[in-house]
């Protein structure tokens, strides 16, 4: 949710600057999860299906998932494009898949999974990690194997970027995740965390400073309905899930986004199945309001030339997916339109040995050692089932692009901007890098990720249920166990209230049996209502088709219906936060065909 507050309130800063209006954000914890979950939810739209569990895989892409090597460990491999298969097997010196025609495109061996699986398996049983790992860099197919804290604080990947930098607070040292954006001309920086009252004074001299100065800005009131951002353009020549997701924030604002793509277009409109009508659930998940130019020839790159002279925002990518530098440089696109804001998506960032390696979902996740907090210890690999690198990359990108555009309306300066998606996830777990500064404090809940086994929930007669921070007593235990017809009410509210005294009691599986007990006659709404009318919480854990109809995601009016031209009526999720006196573009357009805007946008070149 912090991500999207903050990105939220750049957005409303950028609308003062434009109308001079304050203005309320509303942003919900609900909402950002459920905007994270975007790709997700549109492969749930797609076949009204919960996906399927799959581990450590990727419903859309294959093969995109952990491999057990000779010693034991486990190799995260993602191919997310074609020409990744085909290094892949070149890799494994496989010839017999490589001229497989079933496995030659993604959507044959996504239909063909557990041959694929199996077969790679068995190739990749016979090397150890380290062999595969360095064949498969040196074909540019993007791998990873799963980091701890210790290799991540000493890895040169992460120190020549600062991804993990030791900060001076009033409590000693601590590691902390680094600042995700990398600015050109208005560096970010990072400082201790302040002790109790430490700026008292100087903020009083800030206040008396104050009096009597007028307002900067006055009410314009001339606001778009378009949007807060109407009227600015931006060109998007990234590919992929983080620079697009930018993109579409952008034009979710308001902005005129134009997509230019190759002429076979973003890879992600072939990552499938599920598609919708042809349609890839994470392309239309990422790239509404867009227009979608193709690029190709002589008159391709004048038409790139133009349309960098006038886009106020330019979005690149550092590499493609065969690892090879992309695109006009920031030089380049400077000397022909040095007020641009320009922001770069890279995998691994721009220094280091990985800068030129293609990345991948689970491959960022492994480095960043989500796999070591999911699952059972010494069980196969589970990923984190949204696509957080790519998501967070993606509002981080929105977050630095509205910075940059706020210092450009202030001063005229356009800049370059970096984002990575490992230093935005080592950003985001910068509790965990905390607390491993002195792990010897072993202390719920962020140490103990790695040693706690699989939390699902308690059953009840349909959705599991998660227990909150209740504030009952032992006579509204006496209750609820009461009214959940528990044969022994007193007895099992004595036992619950004894076990709230220490982490172990409150988490062991006698409590559980006991709520288990109590919970199985009752279906989750009941248990809800029950629990609400006795100072207690609890949370029923959702499925996809239980959350889009629940009542609390609806009041939020984050779903909405669109009409696309191939596949008609298309469900896609909102923004996930909300402004009072510039709200967000009322005429949201589809996902676009590939090139269907070529003519339109040459056109007005012309």
């Amino acid at each position: 949710a912090s991500i999207y507050v903050t990105a939220g309130i750049l957005e409303a800063l950028y609308a003062r600057e434009v109308t001079g209006l304050g203005q309320f954000v509303d942003v919900s914890m609900l909402g950002a999860s459920i905007a994270l979950q975007r790709t997700r939810l549109a492969e749930f739209f797609a076949t009204g299906q919960q996906p399927p569990l799959l581990g450590s895989a990727c419903a859309t892409a294959v093969p995109h998932q952990a491999f057990q090597c000779q010693d034991q460990q486990y190799l995260a491999i993602g191919v997310e494009e074609d020409s990744q298969w085909r290094r892949l097997c070149a890799a494994l010196d496989a010839k017999d898949l490589a001229e497989e025609p079933r496995f030659a495109e993604n959507p044959g061996r996504v239909r063909h999974r557990e041959e694929v699986v199996s077969r790679l398996q068995d190739i990749l049983l016979t090397k150890p990690l380290a062999w595969w790992h360095l064949q498969l860099t040196r074909h540019k197919v993007p791998c990873s194997r799963v980091w701890d804290f210790e290799t991540m604080k000493y890895h040169p990947q992460i120190t020549r970027n600062r991804y993990m930098p030791r900060v001076r607070t009033a409590w000693g040292p601590t590691y902390h995740g680094g600042v995700p954006w990398h600015f050109s001309k208005t560096p970010a920086r990072m400082e201790g965390g302040a002790t109790p009252g430490q700026h008292t004074e100087e903020i009083k001299g800030l206040l008396q400073g104050t009096q009597g100065r007028e307002q900067a800005t006055s009410p314009a009131n001339n606001q778009s309905p378009n949007g807060p951002l109407a009227g600015l353009v931006v060109l998007e020549l990234t590919q992929g899930f983080a620079g697009p997701y930018t993109g579409q924030l952008l034009g979710d604002g308001g902005a005129e986004v134009i997509k230019a793509e190759p002429l076979d277009g973003d890879y992600t409109r072939r990552l499938g199945p599920p598609f919708q009508d042809g349609q890839s659930p994470a392309f239309l998940a990422l790239n509404r309001n867009k227009k979608s130019v193709t690029l190709g020839g002589r008159v391709g790159k004048e038409t790139l030339r133009r349309l960098i002279e006038k886009a106020d925002v330019v979005l690149t990518d550092w590499v493609d997916t065969r690892g090879r530098r992309v695109g006009p440089s920031y030089a380049q696109i400077a000397r022909m339109n040095p007020n641009a804001v320009v922001c770069c998506f890279s995998p691994y960032g721009e220094r280091g040995p990985l800068k030129d390696q293609p990345g991948f979902e689970l491959g960022i996740q492994s480095m960043v050692g989500i796999p070591g907090g999911l699952g059972h210890i010494g069980d196969p690999p589970i990923r984190l089932g949204v696509d957080a690198s790519y998501m967070y990359a993606g509002v981080y990108g929105y977050q630095a692009v509205i910075a940059a555009l706020l210092h450009r309306r202030r001063t005229g300066e356009g800049q370059r901007v970096g984002i990575s998606l490992l230093g935005c996830m080592m950003n985001l777990k910068s509790a965990f890098w905390v607390c491993q500064t002195a792990p010897e404090q072993w202390l719920p809940p962020h140490l103990w990720a790695w040693t706690d086994p699989p939390n699902h929930g308690l059953t009840t007669k349909d959705l599991p249920m998660m227990l909150g921070f209740s504030r009952f007593s032992l006579e509204d235990l006496n209750e609820i166990f009461h009214e959940l017809e528990e044969l022994d009410p007193a007895g099992a509210a004595q036992e619950i209230w004894d076990s709230m005294a220490s982490w172990e009691r409150r988490t062991s599986s006698k409590v559980k049996e006991i709520w288990e007990r109590a919970f199985a006659n009752h279906t989750a709404d009941e248990i809800v209502e029950v629990f609400a009318r006795h100072n207690g919480e609890v949370i029923p854990y959702n499925t996809f088709p239980s959350l889009v109809s629940h009542p609390q995601t609806k009041s939020l009016d984050m779903l909405y219906e669109s009409e696309h031209p191939t596949v008609g009526r298309l469900t896609l999720v909102g923004p996930a936060w909300k402004l009072s006196a510039t709200p967000e573009r009322v005429d949201h357009a589809p996902p676009p065909l590939l090139g269907q805007h070529t003519q339109e946008i040459v056109g007005g070149l012309k």
